[in-house]
């Protein structure tokens, strides 16, 4: 399907099944595919926060410094599943050096400017990226060129009809900030930068903190849980970038002790269901890959929300992969998991397969099969964690499979 196509039937499926109608009172609430209030009990979990006293370390989103040298070394000598991924990322349409910001001023999150935001965010982060992993300077001035179109252009978005506007700020807020990020703090190995000048960096912080901040407090306790993740998820990264204590730690809080749907223990239960699951798994993907964007902000800025509640992220991926993969499932209640969207794997493994695999030596046997049978993993116009075998992944390189004898005439 087509990336315009798909954002438009994942637009429907979120206004239409954003959870407006009341659960049916014959079952727990909760289970129910459309109930508005907290999704399962969650266990209050320790609290958590940034110091203001400690600095926030840039880049600081969704790579470091340390972890994009690390691609930089895999690629310079020919290796996979690097080598492959960057060329899918070339092949990529938002990172064609032709492509053209489509901004406007007021975002109808019910018209075609909600589908162009996504474009041009995702635009922005894809150029950011490749910029950052090749120092090829097209695309760090075509990044910069997309950056300064919504610095300069964006006043606001529309709270729209069922606050829609919400969740567009969620979906899109995050790969914004993912790009100035690296466009304003990564440092090639010569020492050089993107040369994107303050006055333009400090424009695109202004237009954040008064475009996409007031739309993403508060978060929407009473929708879904992949609203309150993907709210999250932006609003984490914006702080980094405007080095906010108070919107990151916000951010946090939520992630362990909110209301809404969107905390973590509410949306995931301990076994792994969560609280989309009865209604379709590409919201579930998307409320699952916002969480984990969250965990490794954190992980960025030394907190570890990877492992709380008995590393409940894990446990959500795994049963979702394990799900997907044609397996069957443990089922809470009497509500039934849902056969739409089952085939259809979303970005995000990658993430959870470096943290919970490589680096923390879990075994995810079913995360795992749907990491090495789906590389190189790639874009979503949604979710944040994209290009996850190239940009996330720091294991062993794979052994490439030899060339084929000639023939002999």
């Amino acid at each position: 399907m087509k990336p315009h196509l798909l954002f438009c039937l994942i637009l429907f499926l979120c206004v239409a099944g954003a959870g407006l109608l009341r659960a049916d009172a014959s079952k727990p609430a909760y289970l129910d595919p459309n109930y508005t209030g907290p999704a399962a009990p969650g266990e209050v979990l320790p609290a958590m926060e940034l110091p203001a006293s400690q600095a926030f370390t840039h880049p600081g989103i969704l790579h470091s410094q340390a972890d994009l040298d690390f691609v930089r070394k895999q690629l310079a000598a020919g290796e996979e599943p690097w080598t492959s991924a960057l060329a899918a990322l070339r092949a990529d349409e938002y990172t064609r050096l032709d492509y053209q910001p489509r901004i406007t001023p007021v975002i109808n999150p019910h018209d075609k400017s909600v589908g162009n935001l996504m474009k041009d965010a995702t635009a922005a982060y894809d150029h950011a990226l490749l910029w950052s992993l090749t120092g090829e300077r097209a695309h760090a001035d075509k990044a910069i060129q997309i950056l300064d179109a919504a610095g300069s252009k964006l006043l606001s978005i529309d709270l729209g009809r069922r606050d829609q506007g919400k969740v567009t700020a969620g979906f899109t807020g995050g790969k914004y900030a993912s790009a100035a990020e690296l466009i304003a703090h990564y440092r090639q190995p010569d020492g050089s930068t993107a040369g994107w000048s303050s006055d333009s960096a400090e424009k695109f912080r202004q237009m954040l903190a008064t475009v996409f901040q007031p739309r993403l407090k508060g978060f929407k306790p009473e929708f879904n849980g992949n609203w309150d993740a993907s709210m999250m998820a932006s609003m984490m990264a914006i702080a980094v970038f405007c080095d906010n204590h108070e919107m990151f730690n916000e951010a946090l809080s939520y992630f362990l002790n909110g209301q809404g749907n969107g905390a973590i223990t509410h949306y995931i239960y301990p076994h792994g269901q969560n609280q989309e699951s009865a209604r379709d798994q590409v919201h579930g993907q998307m409320g699952l890959a916002a969480l984990a964007a969250c965990s490794e902000t954190a992980r960025q800025q030394g907190l570890d929300l990877y492992s709380v509640a008995n590393n409940r992220l894990a446990a959500g991926y795994e049963y979702m992969a394990r799900y997907l993969a044609g397996h069957p499932v443990e089922v809470v209640g009497d509500a039934p998991i849902s056969e739409k969207g089952r085939k259809e794997f979303r970005p995000g493994y990658e993430l959870i397969y470096q943290h919970y695999v490589i680096e923390k030596g879990l075994d995810l046997p079913y995360v795992r099969e749907a990491v090495l049978k789906r590389r190189p993993e790639g874009m979503d116009l949604i979710i944040l964690p994209c290009w996850g075998t190239l940009a996330a992944y720091r294991g062993p390189a794979i052994p490439q499979a030899p060339s084929p004898a000639p023939t002999i005439p």
